[in-house]
């Protein structure tokens, strides 16, 4: 609601003013992703393919896990604590099968023509 609260029913932003990221693509597609924020953060540069893989290897999660649990430097919250699994879809382990039906109706009827933001 937050983000549709955005885009209508007057939008406060424009289409290339807002970057759309899903955390099932961060963890999934990191390259897809990398080259997603590239190209909305800097559209006229381009990364090489080891630039993109130093920074989707830099920003994988355990990597920043271990990361701020060596040097939490201003990180104020506990790692072991904040930092959990890192991965996706495991909310469908404590929902029954109806359960996850409505819920994926729920997200396809809330997100209904916003489609064409996530990355493709």
């Amino acid at each position: 609601q937050h983000v549709r609260g955005w885009l209508e029913p007057e939008p406060r932003l424009q289409a290339a003013q807002l970057c759309v990221l899903r955390y099932e693509d961060m963890v999934e597609r990191k390259r897809a992703t990398v080259q997603h924020l590239q190209r909305f953060l800097f559209p006229d540069a381009q990364l090489s393919e080891a630039q993109q893989e130093a920074i989707a290897q830099a920003t994988d999660f355990e990597a920043m896990k271990q990361g701020i649990t060596r040097n939490p430097g201003s990180f104020h919250l506990n790692p072991k604590v904040y930092f959990r699994k890192g991965t996706t879809d495991d909310w469908r382990q404590h929902l029954s099968a109806r359960a996850q039906a409505l819920v994926a109706e729920a997200a396809r009827h809330h997100w209904a023509g916003l489609e064409h933001r996530w990355i493709s």
